[in-house]
């Protein structure tokens, strides 16, 4: 897949790598160049298979997924016809076209990152939209668990090396490390406080 922005590719590929890291099935997808150009390619997912509104909604692998989804600013995650969102022969859901995340939108759009809020959290709720229609009954707990879960398994340290694996420079670069450090300690204020409180008890 070529992008007339060389940066929408290496933004979905980081963002395939950062939901790797926190065990979420994703496309496995590499950058290439060819005749010059910037390429975001993966092999097929083994088996794909469509899915559809019930079967993400009542997913715990999609489910568990919301608060990476909502941190990575995957406003179209489930795609517009829930087509971003296959079954693999094993069964699995894999997330398999994440190219509008972060500071992009699904048609390549300039969006805000905020760095100090995740307003996703109440956006893709919204059961307007087609992320909101399956992820509009997730309850506190769960979104606190998946938070505190994010915090644990990405460090700052992990973001410095993956956003330099995706090979982001310059400005866009400063732009998406300071989003995603951001909102990681956004997380922790709101939430790791809740995880002492429960170990002191």
């Amino acid at each position: 897949k070529f992008y007339d922005n060389p940066d929408r590719a290496r933004v979905e590929h980081l963002t395939n790598l950062i939901y790797k890291k926190l065990g979420i099935k994703v496309a496995d997808t590499q950058l290439m160049t060819l005749d010059q150009k910037l390429a975001i390619a993966s092999p097929e997912v083994p088996g794909a298979q469509g899915t559809y509104l019930d079967d993400q909604r009542s997913s715990p692998e999609v489910r568990n997924g919301f608060v990476a989804d909502a941190y990575l600013a995957n406003w179209d995650v489930v795609g517009l016809n829930y087509d971003n969102i296959v079954r693999s022969s094993d069964g699995s859901m894999a997330r398999i076209d994440n190219g509008g995340s972060m500071i992009f939108r699904a048609q390549g759009a300039k969006k805000r990152f905020a760095p100090t809020d995740i307003p996703e959290f109440s956006n893709m709720r919204n059961p307007d939209y087609p992320a909101g229609r399956v992820f509009a009954d997730l309850t506190g707990d769960e979104i606190e668990q998946q938070a505190l879960d994010l915090i644990v398994k990405l460090t700052e340290e992990d973001i410095e090396r993956l956003v330099s694996e995706s090979g982001l420079e310059g400005p866009v670069r400063e732009e998406i490390v300071k989003g995603l450090i951001g909102r990681r300690q956004f997380l922790i204020e709101q939430y790791w406080h809740i995880q002492q409180e429960g170990s002191q008890r």
